[in-house]
Parts: C-alpha cells; structure tokens; sequence
C-alpha cells in the first residue's frame, strides 16, 4: 500500500492535477458566467377568486400570453440596456409553461375514470428567458423583475377592479352648454356612484383604514353631506327662484326631451300591451304538446315547450313596463321645469352671479372631496390586489460563483487522479496486451495469405 501512494505522489502528478483542476475551475467559471447566468426562470401564481376556472377578476378569460405583449415588453425594457433589442427577438428567448402537480394529475385521472368531465385550469406558469447576447451586460434578472411589475401594472389596469368612476375635477364635464338644474343632476348622479363604489368597498373590508387613519365611513358621511346638503341648496335656489342661463334656449331642449321621451313611452308601453294580450290568450293545456323554436343564450335555435316561449313574454312585458313607468316620471319631471320656467322671467344679473359663484365653490368642494376617496380607495385596491399575482425570480448571480467553481475543479480533481492511476498501473500492462493482440493479428493476416 504504501508503494502504491509512493507511486502516486510523484511531483509530476501534483503538477497534473494542478493544471487540471485549475483548467476545470476556469470552465466552471465560464458555463456560470456564459450559460447559466444568462438564463433564469420565474414562476407567477394567480390568486383571486375565479383564478381557477381560467378567469380574470373581472370575468374575462384569463390569457397568459399577455405577458408577452408588446405593451408590457416595451415597459419592461424601457430602462434597460436591451431597449433596443425587438420584441420578436425578446419572445423567441421566453418560454411559458405549467406544472401539474401529483395531486393535481391524481383528480384529473379520477375524472376520466368516473366518466366525469376532466378539466385541469392551471393556476401557476412558469416563464424561462435567456439572454441572447452573452457578450452584453448580463440583465436577465432586471428584465424578469421589470417584466413581472409591467405586468402586475397592466393585470390590474386592464382586469382588476377599476375605481375611474371616483375622479372628478375642473375638468371632467364642460358645463358651459349645461343650464343649472342639468348641472344639478349630473353632480348628483356623480356622486351617487361614487358613493355605491364606496359602499361596496366598505362591506367587503370594514375595518380597513389608511396609513393617515382615514376609513370609507367616515369619506361616505362626506360624500353624503356634500350630495344631500350642498348640492341640494344649490338645486333649491335655483328651482325655487327659476334661474337659467338662457330660459328660452333650455324650454327649446326641454320641449325636444318631452316630446322624443314621449315617444319612447308610447313604443314601450305598446310593446307591454302586446305581450299582455298575448298572455291573455294562452291556453295553458297545450304547454305539454307543443314546441316552439326559441334561442338560447349563444344564440343558436332550439325547440323549446311553450311555457319558455310564455315566461320570456312575461319577462319582456314587465321590463317593458317598468320601462314606460321610468320614462314617464322622467317626463313628468321636464314638463314640470318647463311650466315653471314658462311663467318665469329671465333670471337677474346678481342671480346669475350668485348661482355662478355658488356652482364654483360645488365643484371645487367636490373636486377636493373626490381627490381625497381616490386616494384612500387607490391604497384599499393596492392593499386588496396586491397578492392577486405572486411571482418568483430565481435569484441575482454574481459574477463568480464559488460553488460551481468547486465543483467543476472537484471534478476535475477526481478525473485527473482516475488518469494517473490508469497510466501508473494499467497503461503498460493495457499496452502490452494490444502491442501482442496487435502482432497475433498481423500473423493469423500473413498466415491466411
């Protein structure tokens, strides 16, 4: 034993294994810096509610290949070195996939086995890019990180919640073609809206407060005493003294509403009628004998009992109904303006001011008011969305990676002592045998010949 490490620990050997190693170190550093990296994977998880059925939170179907959009790759390389780089080009090195987990495999499988509709909606992707040009600054794990936030911006512009229904400014309406009870009512549906959304977002998350302690109770007491309090002081001082920026010009618009309404009713109330008459006639004994052909809600044929065909006649003499009933207090509301202002002179300069001033005041109010909801409403969606997409990156590589070095010169390690031990103890004993497999060879030719 101890001639064989003799044998081994000859100096030429330790300079063997030292080029080598050294040799393999340099390579290992090499495939880091080159290959690996230059390529990394992200894995971007969906959860909010229909996530599983393949939706969107607003319903839509839920398409992965958004990611690889032209929008989010521009945002993505923006600030990049790669900016240049074409978004073809920048696809061609993605790659998106999913992973079905062994569970997940096991129900499907028992799906099909129980005859049951099989369906798997994945929930989680996994997205593995390389960079192209090895040579340029290595931005893998910039642009997967830019790509995720690009992403994440346009999931929640384009299919989260959107709260655009909460802003109003100076510059939201032009008014100037507007007369004052009109005003009225466009700042009060506004507000009214406005105050659903707020209502809506209060019951999912009660006790929901901003970093400055403001909660959606408190900012719907405002709204309210701005909509039942300021704005209805305003719509009294103009009702109750008949102003308008130009009386003839509005009893114009209001004579057109009357009568282009009027019609309206007249079309909704006859379709009501018909569908009634047509209810008075049905004879209930023929619903099981007869089939009529109906559409479905793809709008393809399909032949259906009368009673359907009956139900939707019921359906759509009440909606018409309730129709007419909604135009005709509208009516009623624009012949009630238009008498008074028939009997009403034109409104006095000092009026005109005074509602003037009085409607600026509401709509900076209102302005001050909606930037505050927005704000507190934009950190509840923040706060509500924000674990709507998940997304992982492998992490940032340094330069030098000490453990592949290790490894590779490990390996090398370990190859160059297996090649000194074949050329200590088998390299001659394998030549010999070739050099007399070799000569057996050349006699058992020269024989045959």
């Amino acid at each position: 034993m101890y001639k064989v490490v003799q044998r081994l620990l000859k100096k030429k050997y330790f300079s063997f294994i030292a080029v080598v190693v050294i040799a393999f170190a340099i390579i290992g550093e090499m495939y880091h810096f080159v290959i690996l990296s230059n390529s990394k994977s992200m894995v971007i998880g969906l959860n909010y509610p229909g996530a599983e059925e393949g939706l969107n939170p607003d319903g839509s179907r839920f398409n992965i290949s958004e990611l690889t959009s032209d929008e989010i790759l521009d945002t993505a390389k923006a600030n990049l070195k790669m900016k240049n780089q074409s978004n073809d080009s920048i696809r061609s090195s993605m790659q998106i996939t999913t992973q079905f987990s062994q569970g997940e495999m096991d129900e499907v499988v028992a799906d099909i086995k129980s005859d049951a509709q099989a369906t798997y909606v994945p929930t989680s992707f996994h997205l593995y890019y390389t960079q192209k040009n090895k040579l340029r600054r290595n931005e893998t794990y910039e642009f997967l990180e830019a790509l995720a936030q690009s992403y994440e911006d346009y999931f929640n512009k384009n299919h989260a919640e959107n709260n655009s229904i909460l802003t109003f400014n100076e510059n939201s309406y032009d008014f100037s073609d507007y007369d004052y009870t009109e005003i009225y009512q466009i700042l009060y549906n506004k507000a009214e809206r406005m105050s659903t959304l707020l209502n809506i977002h209060r019951e999912e998350n009660r006790a929901f407060r901003t970093e400055d302690n403001m909660n959606f109770g408190t900012l719907r007491d405002e709204l309210e005493n701005f909509k039942n309090v300021k704005l209805e002081k305003f719509n009294a001082y103009v009702v109750q003294n008949r102003i308008s920026k130009n009386r003839s010009a509005y009893m114009s618009k209001l004579q057109y509403l009357i009568d282009n309404n009027g019609i309206l009713f007249r079309k909704k109330r006859q379709a009501s009628d018909i569908a009634k008459n047509a209810l008075n006639k049905y004879d209930p004994n023929i619903a099981a004998v007869a089939f009529i052909p109906s559409l479905d809600s793809s709008h393809s044929f399909y032949m259906s009992r009368t009673k359907t065909g009956i139900d939707d006649i019921a359906r759509d003499s009440y909606s018409d109904g309730m129709d007419a009933t909604r135009i005709s207090k509208k009516i009623d509301s624009y012949n009630n303006n238009y008498q008074k202002l028939s009997q009403a002179a034109d409104s006095s300069p000092e009026q005109l001011k005074y509602v003037n001033d009085y409607l600026t005041s509401l709509i900076k109010d209102f302005s001050e008011l909606s930037e505050k909801v927005v704000k507190v409403d934009n950190e509840y969606l923040k706060y509500k969305t924000e674990s709507y997409l998940t997304y992982q990156i492998d992490k940032k590589s340094s330069p030098i990676d000490l453990k592949i070095i290790f490894k590779f010169a490990l390996l090398g390690f370990f190859l160059s002592l297996i090649i000194i031990v074949y050329m200590e103890f088998f390299y001659h004993f394998i030549s010999k045998k070739t050099a007399t497999v070799k000569r057996a060879l050349l006699i058992m030719t020269k024989y045959r010949k």
